[in-house]
């Protein structure tokens, strides 16, 4: 029986619970919470189910899946009605009615329902300082990642990716931490206090001014509750420049003045809060969300990351249908309905992401098939870490990273990292796995690198796809003939190295890659090279090249770079003359 999609019906709630913990097993609820989240909001209309935005996908009488599509029907205190945003909350879809194009129903009834609206951005979740009806801080990337490549199949485009942290007290130092804090020689003359009666009409002007939006809703509740003692304010001349509040042992929201940031303000204020939770017999601190830089100061203070989410967004154009999802666009140089299997194949996890993602991206967003393969796990890059521990923790952010770029599958071999042999034994490996998952295109390492493991994959990859296309060996599945290999541009394999082609890169692919870059520790810099930062730059510089804002190059073999024309191609490919 076909799926159909309606409006929420009061009758429905129970069987919206089964779909909730079946599909959101990470994150189950109860029945209580459910409906105080459905029908508490104050942005759930009380004009009946018509004006709600919550959709309901059903087989007969049974529920299979539901939606929640949000409108600010109340304002967000100090940003106003943000007349032309819509945002998505939570959407599920029972597990044994997945891929069967009920989450599309549902997905095209919120489109409809936002352009009735007028709205031109939908944030899936929320955004900082505005999260109408928040459930999760985004799509997490490792429990759901099917969500995420059936958001960016849909045209969904990764804005960035906060991360829940955690901290258990005991481990932290807290009384250390908090007399450096209190000492540093940048902010002697800021005092942390309890919020006081007195200073809350400042402190309510501070928070309209430097932090307006859901913030000031959260502080505005704690005042209205009396609960005055779970808030702390850094004063400056007795003025407001910096809160933190918490809830037992949830921490947050928290800021300081943009004005004083940097200056141990955050600091002072983050580990005396952290100190009354102990004294209070709490044993963690935890919160849900914080974004990259917010992450970073978490992190030196003893805090780790134990989820990561994906925020992700999609523009409405006026003139856009939306009784279907749109098409993506063929490539230019593939014909009509061929697609493609693009395998990109890195020597540790990171490589394929950092030079190869960008182009991963595009062919996925295009509709092509990705997949990414690991020849090591890269266990051995980070110091601070026992080899087995960032080896599990490395294959999680590969599978995340994966998920976000669009890929539909994410391999690590067993290689040990810095002990890659370019060996028979490998080469047959990679033959395998060329012919097992029978790929048009491969991108790879170039083999001028002062990586062993680099050069090592260069060769292997070269030698198994050889293998891989003769008939004559024999092995578990056919021959098959790779049709197109390129050499990736890595900054640690530029010897020799020559760019043979540009290829465009549009800003919602630059958004996506930047945000499944920033699911890996070491793109973001934290542990050694500022790798997002060195290929962001050199996407810009690519870009500008050739006329475009982004830009990836590639190098072909030297044999493919022989071509044999009429004329020379002056029209289609013209020379610019300086």
């Amino acid at each position: 029986m076909d799926s159909q999609v309606r409006e929420l019906q009061g009758s429905d709630v129970n069987e919206i619970l089964g779909v909730w913990n079946a599909a959101l097993a990470r994150d189950p609820t109860t029945i209580s919470r459910l409906c105080t989240w459905l029908f508490g909001d104050p942005n759930f209309s009380t004009g009946g189910a018509t004006h709600s935005g919550i959709f309901v996908a059903h087989r007969g009488d049974r529920v299979v899946g539901f939606s929640r599509a949000v409108v600010r029907r109340v304002p967000n205190e100090g940003l106003g009605m943000e007349s032309q945003l819509g945002f998505v909350p939570v959407m599920a879809v029972h597990p044994d009615s997945q891929r069967q194009g009920v989450g599309t129903k549902l997905w095209n009834a919120m489109l409809n329902f936002f352009k009735t609206e007028s709205r031109t951005k939908i944030w899936i979740c929320g955004k900082t300082g505005s999260a109408p009806g928040y459930v999760f801080p985004g799509v997490d990337v490792e429990a759901y990642a099917g969500a995420i490549q059936f958001l960016n199949k849909m045209g969904c485009t990764a804005d960035h990716s906060p991360v829940s942290m955690l901290g258990v007290l005991a481990q932290m130092d807290i009384p250390s931490q908090l007399s450096v804090a209190n000492n540093d020689s940048r902010c002697l003359g800021v005092l942390v206090r309890d919020l006081s009666w007195q200073h809350v009409p400042s402190f309510m002007t501070f928070l309209n001014n430097s932090f307006p939006g859901d913030w000031v809703t959260a502080a505005r509740g704690k005042v209205a509750s009396g609960s005055l003692s779970d808030v702390l304010v850094a004063l400056q001349n007795n003025s407001v420049i910096g809160y933190c509040q918490w809830e037992g042992e949830h921490f947050g929201p928290f800021g300081v003045n943009e004005e004083y940031r940097s200056k141990g303000v955050g600091s002072k204020l983050f580990l005396e809060a952290a100190m009354r939770i102990m004294q209070r017999d709490g044993r963690s601190i935890w919160f849900n969300w914080a974004d990259d830089a917010a992450a970073r100061f978490y992190a030196r203070h003893g805090m780790r990351a134990f989820r990561t989410f994906s925020i992700m967004t999609y523009n409405i154009s006026p003139a856009q249908p939306l009784s279907v999802v749109p098409e993506i666009a063929p490539t230019t140089t593939i014909s009509p309905g061929k697609k493609l299997h693009v395998l990109v194949i890195g020597a540790h996890i990171g490589d394929a992401e950092i030079s190869g993602g960008l182009l991963a991206t595009k062919y996925a967003q295009a509709g092509h098939r990705v997949t990414i393969l690991h020849m090591t796990a890269g266990e051995k890059g980070n110091p601070k870490m026992d080899d087995q521990a960032y080896r599990a923790q490395r294959i999680k952010e590969a599978n995340a990273s994966a998920a976000i770029m669009g890929a539909e599958k994410c391999i690590v071999l067993d290689y040990k990292d810095g002990e890659l042999q370019p060996e028979l034994a490998t080469y047959t490996n990679v033959c395998a796995l060329v012919r097992d998952l029978k790929p048009d295109v491969i991108l790879t390492h170039w083999r001028g690198s002062f990586h062993r493991d680099h050069r090592a994959t260069y060769q292997s990859v070269m030698e198994g796809s050889f293998l891989a296309a003769l008939p004559a060996i024999k092995g578990a599945h056919p021959a098959h003939l790779v049709r197109g290999l390129y050499y990736l541009e890595n900054w640690e394999d530029l010897e020799d190295y020559h760019p043979d082609m540009w290829v465009s890169i549009s800003d919602r692919v630059f958004d996506t890659w930047v945000a499944a870059c920033e699911a890996h520790q070491l793109l973001r810099g934290d542990v050694s090279f500022a790798y997002l930062q060195y290929y962001k730059g050199l996407a810009a510089k690519r870009g500008a090249e050739v006329g475009k804002k982004y830009a990836v190059t590639v190098s072909l073999p030297p044999i493919s770079r022989k071509r044999c024309v009429e004329m020379l191609p002056v029209e289609e490919e013209p020379v610019l003359i300086f």
